[in-house]
């Protein structure tokens, strides 16, 4: 995504099959990145909501699952705030990580939409 001003890149929301990190099941796994200077304005919620309708309501998706940094509470925050629910902590390589899961249901009953 651009700033709508300066077409300077902010950074991405979105999906992507996955089966490495998880290796014991595949799912569809939803993430944001954004460029440092653009943290805390709301974008990664905004744009997370926006790309969860557009999974659930056009691509049918039944379920979606999300990892945030055990230490990266901005991160954390924004799924919780977006309807995700805490399921477990589990370990990457290195990286202690904080598992989130969310249903259709679920995101239906929320009101996002």
């Amino acid at each position: 995504m651009a700033d709508k001003n300066t077409n300077e890149f902010i950074g991405w929301t979105g999906f992507k099959y996955e089966q490495i990190v998880r290796p014991e099941f595949g799912y569809i796994d939803f993430g944001f990145r954004l460029r440092e200077q653009f943290w805390g304005k709301g974008i990664a919620t905004e744009t997370a909501l926006a790309c969860l309708n557009y999974g659930f309501e056009k691509l049918s998706f039944q379920d979606v699952y999300a990892c945030a940094g055990i230490d990266h509470i901005a991160s954390n925050k924004v799924l919780q705030k977006i309807g995700f629910n805490y399921l477990e902590d589990f370990k990457y390589g290195s990286f202690e990580l904080h598992w989130y899961g969310l249903n259709i249901s679920e995101w239906q009953s929320k009101n996002f939409r």
